[in-house]
């Protein structure tokens, strides 16, 4: 998770504050809710420039996915649920914009765990398929082409001739 500050210029020895506040809350999270002040800040700059933070979602990378096992695929999507989930009660309840927009990246996360699934288990049936030389294929591992050139004859059928024509 990232976190990061969005000042208005102010004076100088609260920037220096906020920079050691900014260095001591590396890898802290969050609980109240997206706003910070730090310490050593007077009431009077707390007021007037609120400090804010945001967390940014570390995206789901497909090639990190894929070298993960079925067990954490379904943990990794159970988690991203509730998260929707939990994200979807804020929007209705009327949670922060941050929520919001992050409403589309957990929903982009979830899609990348079931686009991996399934690249994964469509490699495995024709790894299977190649092993156990099996005379049909399943319809998706098929190629697709049009429906014209798929029902059209193979070669062998085609050159294939009738008594007739070879008398």
């Amino acid at each position: 998770m990232w976190v990061g500050l969005a000042l208005k210029p102010i004076h100088k020895s609260v920037i220096e504050k906020i920079n050691c506040f900014r260095s001591r809350l590396a890898e802290q999270p969050l609980a109240n809710g997206g706003l910070l002040v730090a310490p050593g800040v007077s009431r009077h700059y707390q007021s007037k420039y609120v400090i804010k933070t945001w967390t940014k979602m570390v995206k789901v990378k497909c090639a990190e996915l894929r070298t993960k096992d079925k067990k954490e695929f379904l943990k990794q999507l159970e988690e991203l649920k509730t998260e929707l989930a939990n994200l979807r009660v804020a929007k209705v309840t009327g949670g922060a914009a941050s929520k919001l927009s992050k409403i589309r990246v957990v929903r982009k996360a979830i899609l990348r765990v079931y686009i991996v699934m399934h690249q994964k288990q469509k490699e495995n049936m024709r790894n299977l398929i190649r092993k156990e030389h099996k005379k049909y294929k399943p319809l998706d591992l098929r190629p697709k082409k049009t429906r014209a050139l798929r029902r059209r004859l193979t070669k062998h059928e085609r050159k294939i001739k009738t008594m007739k024509e070879i008398r």
